[in-house]
């Protein structure tokens, strides 16, 4: 990623950041997730992005044999030099059950680096969670990766612990808990450095979510040259919905928003790949925590505010040249404009499907009487006999 020269160290400042708070990706009016800050956490990216450990990962992978079964993984992760846990969202994983009790699932960690074709193995228990233990990701030379259970203390892997995911067999759905967390570790010169970290994962499977519908989409680019192309939204219910393709480069990224009150909103700290993030941000450089696109009912479209603009963001430790820590993006878009048409996400008042019953579980699938504070997951059930699943924050 460029530094490029429109940057400026007031414009991404670390007190700018630190001092806006920020909205929480699955619902408004909530409580930041903090990012837990760990003493032994570094940096990683300038040590392992090597043109040999690349073409090691990306080398033909042989996929384990079993049935595999299609689903799409959500989980908060820690992105270097920012406070607040970012948003991964809607990552199509296929997980491999082999014959032997075993099970495969698809890496999450430096995917855009290593690529998707590496597995982490767990054990399937009788009950259907996974459980992942201690184990290598990938070796090349003098690099290796590892990817364990972290100790929430102190950092540190903890390699006699499995992190598990519960398994809800009535949604056929796996669900990580709060208190447990997934990171990856490079071991340099005899020592295990925690990079990034994951927690609160959901799996729900392929059909549990509505079909694509596309729509109008242009912007002005980091050139001031207009730019029309598509993206492609899911209907999650409850107003939410899932949005791709909003920035070059970030093909098959998608990012959570809502509507309300006839307008749409796209919220900032959710990752578009390794480290990099996505933000909102205001004319004078302040983080916004989400952005508000008005319907404009003249031309049927949602647009954002003037001064408003979207960008990838990374941040610079200074370790390698010697500088103080600074933000820096590679990409910047203004003028967005989304087009709403009878085919667009609906609200859910205006759903032709009636609600019959809805339940809520806790991150471990335990079924609870209400929303309770932090994550759940709601489950609609409709007249036609169809249900879906939603993760909420209260």
């Amino acid at each position: 990623m460029k530094k490029l020269l429109l940057i400026a160290f007031t414009l991404f400042s670390m007190n700018t950041f630190a001092q806006n708070s920020r909205t929480l990706l699955m619902a408004k009016n909530s409580e930041p997730v903090k990012a837990v800050k760990f003493d032994s956490q570094r940096s990683l990216k300038d040590v392992i992005a090597s043109e040999n450990l690349k073409s090691a990962a990306k080398a033909p992978a042989k996929v384990p044999e079993g049935t595999s079964y299609a689903y799409y993984m959500d989980c908060y992760q820690s992105a270097y030099g920012f406070d607040y846990l970012c948003n991964k969202n809607h990552v199509y994983s296929e997980i491999i059950i082999t014959s032997d009790g075993k099970a495969y699932i698809p890496n999450i960690f430096y995917t855009g680096l290593l690529g998707n074709e590496l597995y982490l193995e767990g054990k399937v228990n009788e009950d259907g969670s996974i459980e992942i233990g201690f184990q290598n990701l990938i070796t090349y030379q003098d690099i290796s990766l590892y990817v364990g259970c972290v100790n929430i203390n102190t950092g540190d892997v903890d390699k006699t612990s499995t992190f598990k995911l519960s398994y809800d067999k009535d949604y056929n759905a796996y669900m990580s808990s709060e208190e447990s967390y997934l990171g990856v570790y490079m071991e340099y010169s005899g020592d295990l450095y925690l990079d990034t970290y994951c927690c609160y994962f959901t799996y729900l499977p392929e059909n549990a979510y509505a079909e694509t519908t596309k729509h109008s989409y242009s912007f002005l680019d980091k050139d001031d040259k207009t730019q029309n192309t598509t993206v492609d939204m899911i209907d999650l219910g409850d107003n939410y919905f899932y949005i791709n393709n909003i920035m070059p480069g970030y093909e098959n990224v998608w990012l959570l928003g809502s509507f309300e009150n006839n307008n749409m909103n796209i919220y900032s700290y959710q990752i578009a790949t390794d480290n990099v993030s996505f933000f909102f941000i205001d004319q004078s450089g302040n983080l916004l925590n989400e952005s508000t696109l008005t319907y404009n009912s003249s031309d049927n479209t949602y647009k954002t505010d003037d001064g408003t603009s979207f960008a990838d963001i990374i941040y610079d430790d200074g370790s390698t040249s010697g500088e103080e820590g600074y933000y820096l993006y590679s990409n910047i878009l203004s003028n967005m404009s989304i087009g709403a048409s009878t085919t667009a996400i609906s609200n859910v008042e205006n759903s032709n499907k009636d609600v019959v019953a809805t339940e809520y579980f806790d991150l471990s699938g335990r079924r609870i009487s209400n929303a309770a504070q932090g994550v759940s997951i709601m489950v609609s059930k409709y007249a036609d006999g169809t249900s879906k699943a939603i993760k909420i924050m209260k």
